[in-house]
């Protein structure tokens, strides 16, 4: 069964994240950006302000859209599904202005975040033959099982423009509307019912539309007196072309169409991309005029990753088993080595059960847990063996061997599990991107308890051979040797036992002031082989002028060694960032994809910085980003603070005084900001009382200007199954120019015409290109990266929260700042993780309170967790690593880890004073007796993360800090316990007897 769960569970790079973002769009063509901010936006975040569980509200207004983003908090799926409906509702009761168009309201994980892989098709062919081979191909992989979406970015849908000649419309006195109707008359089928002809029934229809392209240039406009005919191709141009130009997109400098494909829960990602790699290349021998590149391949991560997680659990699974073999001899360390094959089978078990994926996160806690599984079976084997050394038989002997360390050792697994398992409740991102690695560690332990007391006595049992006086094994003579050396430094701790405590709390505060020294990291981030650049040019470019830009960056990006480059896409128009997608005329990306880094000399930063250096001279571009793609959830930029505040002039005022200030601080770097001044606009002010003489209202007059500058869809012509849009608007030289505008038609209900330059005054001005609120307020963004050889962002937010409270605030007390990003995420998770660190703390003392029958003992196991946290950082200052959230997840995971040995060791101590041995003794025998199996339950573990720790099979910048807190943790926590609890134990039973406590009660012990 295990066999088969493993071969069932989906490959992914990592396991899906429900972000709990809820995106509510709305769109309503033409209208200005203040306009979808006051009746759209604003109205859309007032109805959903007061719903439970929201966490934030944002939103951009922009040129006939409004996208209003909802950020919920972490709670239950079923929680999460009724805040989802309560929105639904609340924003479907938003009374929308006339012309706006539904809202659409979607959710949004991980697996939409971040596709499978692009398919990307390119060509020397025409824009029509490029897009019918994009929908071609994006049909085929749709029929892929588990793909939930193929997203096309780069074509345009085909449509039908009608483009009217103005001058010709001015001479034949004929209006945009009077066209517009005689399209939509001529274009129709209508069903009439039916009739019944003898036995037979028909069915009526009037057959209408349009056959073929000629027919829509030979409609009828207008009947002459005379009897001729004023047919639309006399006043206008028909053409089957493509909807108006928004974006570009190109690869390798060739016209592109992007296929981005992403797949749902149960889709096994390297098994999918293998089938979409035969589909293209299936396809592309069909098609040898055009080539396709695969970009953005997740497989190769996927591989790489779990590759270095399996090989290194292969190799702590080898080294495991060979210190078992050092230490227990051979049929021992295949007793104990049995139970993590088992016990791996079981935990896979349950997570195809539990619908989890076999991705790096789900292998970490496999990696993490590894060394631990071996512990109950050593602690139950270990006394076992005791027993046969002293002439039981192998049945009585694993009778009493087990039993006695049944107590400590289900206690030990409970309280490594108290301190993890509150892990899965960490809010935020992060919380739900590691939340799998609690409940595989628990669920391993609990099956490794299984397999210690329910099978591994059997094999004991039934394998162990004749009981002998007197076994030995090849290690007996080490042990002996360090047996003694323990026991001569055991002695010396015990008679300074207060020195050696003054000695512990001092190392305790050196290790918390070492903490200022190590810097601070959210979240690591292991390399990914693909930069993206992203571009800003100045408010009211062109898109054609941005695309120049987007151009000249490819081609210069294009002369990087071509044995580190796979393909260079570029897009003008549209800006896909890790917090938004912008789709504006003066902004622009180009995404790099380049070998993997076992195939190139050098890594990422240094090629960034080389095309730095390669693009610094291009003109036209207001600000330019080069960044690194990087694996793990979004959790923005380090620097990110938002100018809150009432009026935008002001806020743009401020803006710029705290980017001035971030420029001056060392170390800051790639300093931009969301604010777009906007375009030049021609705004068009109707005269009411001219237009009332003329019976016409602003709203037909605003409704005509619309349609022929902007299109005005008159129907659908149909070809074969495909759709078009048939659009009417000016031709092209009908609007070029401001006598354009101001010369256009403007038809009177009473017929006849007047120009819009008659009843309406036509100024220019700058329009806002997008408006954007955080929290119900509006908000200008400014985001930053830091050297982290020069500073850290923690570092920087706070100069920047004194010198704006110091500076800034005072000239503008009415406008504030909001530091979010990976600072804010990193706080909260900070904060989140101290309340769960200290909720286990108090399970494991609950536990070791029920163990032991005492309040004092707890605390005296528990005195090891401090002996870790003095690992941990010195592990941290020796390797180089940063403090993150990583790092602090092993700290609080080895809270429940290191109280293990110490649980078995008084456990030990408090029997031998049951018989009526005095507390020196019961130390020392406690010492001497429980050396082994302390020592091999905390080299095991160890062993298990040392490949990982060291990078033996390959390093994870995610990964190898939080296994190296643990070994570094662990390894001191082990040589304390053995030196600094039974001291600490002997100052408490000097306070019992100060304090004239009873001494033990004699008893005897089978």
């Amino acid at each position: 069964m295990g066999i088969v769960a493993l071969t069932n569970l989906p490959r992914e790079l990592y396991p899906k994240i429900d972000f709990n973002w809820v995106f509510v769009v709305v769109l309503h063509p033409g209208v200005s950006p203040e306009e979808v901010e006051k009746f759209i936006s604003i109205p859309i975040e007032d109805a959903v302000k007061d719903i439970d569980y929201i966490n934030t509200i944002s939103s951009i207004s922009s040129e006939g859209k409004s996208r209003v983003l909802i950020k919920i908090k972490s709670i239950s799926e079923s929680k999460y599904d009724r805040v989802l409906q309560d929105i639904r509702t609340e924003v479907n009761k938003v009374h929308l202005p006339d012309g706006a168009e539904d809202p659409y309201i979607m959710s949004f994980s991980s697996y939409d975040f971040v596709p499978l892989i692009s398919v990307v098709i390119s060509g020397d062919v025409s824009e029509l033959k490029l897009n019918k081979y994009a929908d071609e191909l994006k049909s085929e992989l749709e029929e892929i099982d588990h793909i939930s979406g193929v997203n096309k970015f780069g074509g345009r849908d085909r449509e039908i423009w009608v483009q009217t000649d103005p001058a010709k419309m001015k001479g034949y006195n004929i209006s945009f509307d009077e066209i517009a109707v005689a399209i939509l008359s001529r274009n129709i089928n209508q069903p009439a019912g039916t009739i019944d002809i003898g036995r037979k029934v028909y069915s009526i229809r009037t057959i209408g539309e349009f056959d073929n392209i000629e027919e829509i240039g030979n409609v009828i406009v207008r009947t002459g007196r005379g009897g001729g005919y004023l047919r639309l191709k006399d006043v206008a141009a028909v053409a089957d072309t493509f909807e108006r130009r928004r974006t570009t997109s190109r690869t390798n400098g060739k016209n592109s169409i992007n296929l981005s494909i992403t797949k749902d829960v149960e889709g096994n990602t390297i098994g999918m991309i293998e089938q979409i790699r035969e589909v293209a290349s299936n396809w592309n021998k069909r098609h040898p005029n055009v080539k396709i590149i695969l970009t953005g391949d997740t497989s190769v991560r996927i591989k790489d990753i779990l590759g270095k997680l399996e090989w290194n659990a292969v190799v702590g699974m080898l080294f495991v088993a060979l210190l078992l073999l050092i230490f227990l001899g051979w049929r021992n360390a295949i007793f104990a080595a049995l139970g993590i094959p088992v016990t791996f089978m079981l935990t896979f078990i349950f997570m195809w059960q539990h619908g989890d994926s076999f991705n790096s996160n789900s292998l970490f806690g496999l990696v993490l847990v590894l060394g631990m599984l071996v512990d109950d079976a050593i602690v139950v084997l270990e006394n076992s063996y005791r027993y046969i050394e002293m002439g039981y038989n192998s049945a009585k002997a694993v009778a009493k061997g087990a039993v006695e360390v049944a107590g400590p050792v289900i206690s030990s697994v409970m309280t490594t599990i108290a301190a993890f398992l509150p892990l899965m409740l960490l809010s935020g991102i992060i919380g739900r991107f590691m939340k799998i690695i609690p409940i595989i560690v628990s669920f391993a332990l609990v099956a490794s308890l299984f397999e210690a007391f329910l099978i591994l006595p059997s094999h004991i049992a039934d394998w162990s051979g004749t009981p002998k006086k007197k076994h030995t094994h090849r290690s007996s003579k080490f042990l002996e040797k360090v047996r003694h050396l323990h026991l001569r430094f055991l002695k010396k701790s015990i008679r300074h036992r207060y020195r050696v405590l003054l000695i512990f709390l001092v190392l305790a505060a050196l290790a918390g002031m070492g903490m200022k020294l190590i810097p601070v990291e959210m979240f690591a981030h292991d390399e990914i082989s693909l930069i993206n650049v992203w571009v800003r040019t100045p408010s009211g470019t062109s898109l054609g002028q941005t695309d120049k830009v987007i151009k000249e960056i490819e081609k210069r990006a294009m002369s990087l060694p071509s044995n580190e480059l796979i393909a260079v896409s570029g897009n003008a128009g549209i800006m896909q960032t890790e917090e938004e997608w912008i789709n504006s005329p003066d902004v622009g990306q180009v995404k790099i994809d380049i070998v993997e880094r076992w195939e190139r000399k050098r890594g990422i930063r240094e090629i960034i910085e080389e095309l730095k250096q390669k693009c610094v001279d291009i003109p036209g571009i207001k600000s330019i980003q080069f960044e690194e793609v990087k694996t793990g959830p979004p959790v923005g930029k380090p620097i990110e603070v938002k100018v809150k505040g009432k009026y935008l002039d002001k806020l743009r005022e401020v803006a710029d005084l705290v980017e001035k200030e971030l420029a001056t601080i060392d170390g800051v770097e790639n300093i931009s900001d969301n604010f777009n001044k906007g375009i030049l606009e021609l705004r068009i002010k109707v005269n009411e009382e001219k237009a009332a003489l003329l019976h016409l209202t602003v709203k037909q007059i605003s409704g005509i200007v619309k349609a022929a500058f902007n299109g005005m869809k008159v129907g659908v012509y149909r070809e074969g199954d495909e759709e078009m849009n048939i659009r009417l608007i000016f031709s092209a030289s009908g609007r070029n120019s401001l006598s354009d505008v101001a010369d256009m038609l403007i038809p009177l209900p009473s017929g006849g015409s007047v120009a819009l330059s008659d009843v309406a005054d036509i100024s220019t001005a700058r329009e806002y290109t997008d408006i954007r609120r955080y929290n119900r307020e509006r908000a200008i963004t400014i985001s930053a990266d830091v050297d982290k050889n020069k500073t850290s962002a923690l570092r920087v937010n706070q100069e920047l929260k004194n010198r704006f409270r110091n500076k800034i605030q005072k000239i503008y007390p009415d406008y504030r700042l909001d530091f979010g990003g990976e600072m804010k995420e990193f706080a909260e998770s900070f904060s989140n993780i101290n309340e769960l660190f200290a909720f286990g703390l108090i399970l494991v003392y609950i536990i070791l309170s029920a163990q032991f029958k005492s309040w004092m003992q707890p605390f005296i196991i528990m005195f090891t967790i401090p002996f870790a946290f003095i690992g941990a950082m010195f592990g941290l200052m020796v390797n180089g690593f940063p403090f993150s959230i990583t790092t602090m997840y092993g700290i609080v995971a080895l809270a429940g880890i290191v109280v293990n040995d110490s649980t078995v060791l008084i456990d030990f101590i408090n029997k031998s004073r049951l018989r009526g041995d005095s507390k020196w003794w019961a130390i020392m025998q406690g010492g001497r007796v429980r050396l082994r199996p302390i020592l091999l339950t905390s080299i095991t573990t160890i062993g298990g993360l040392l490949p990982m720790a060291v990078g033996i099979g390959g390093k994870s910048e995610v990964w190898q800090p939080l296994a190296n807190t643990i070994v570094w943790g662990l390894t001191v926590s082990t040589l304390m316990t053995l030196f600094v609890i039974p001291a600490i134990y002997a100052i408490g039973e000097d306070i019992r007897e100060r304090l004239g406590f009873k001494p033990y009660k004699t008893i005897e012990l089978d």
